[in-house]
């Protein structure tokens, strides 16, 4: 599926081996799913994310507040129930940063960089 101004990709089925990209503006993800023995699968991938807000009572309307990061992770994914799964991250973060800017794309001067850090997910999914 396309269409401006993002892309999402996905490749192969759930059991098997499986890709999926999306991008949209301000946001990428990467995903690689290969299937060990029926939807139970190992999973790798890496994403770009920003967030953006308006501060409350700006004198600019030009300004506006990002927050910026980069992972990358690895995973598994486990049925738990027909219809249920689990999936467990194991990732990293890099490249954090905030800064206040007009756009996301524009000039990011007085950028302040987070340090890097390791993180851990656990997410349940449920399709009806």
């Amino acid at each position: 599926m396309a269409g401006l101004p993002f892309l999402n990709l996905r490749w192969g089925s759930f059991i098997g081996t499986n890709l999926f990209v999306l991008a949209t503006p301000g946001n990428a993800r990467l995903q690689f799913s290969q299937s060990l023995y029926g939807p139970l699968a190992m999973l790798a991938g890496a994403a770009w994310a920003t967030e953006n807000y308006e501060p409350v009572n700006r004198q600019s309307e030009d300004s506006q507040f990002f927050i910026e990061r980069q992972t990358a992770y690895v995973g598994v994914r486990v049925p738990i129930y027909r219809g249920v799964m689990l999936v467990a991250h194991y990732g990293y973060r890099m490249n954090s940063r905030f800064f206040e800017a007009e756009t996301l794309f524009g000039d990011k001067e007085g950028a302040t960089t987070l340090e890097d850090s390791s993180y851990t997910s656990l997410r349940l999914n449920a399709r009806f």
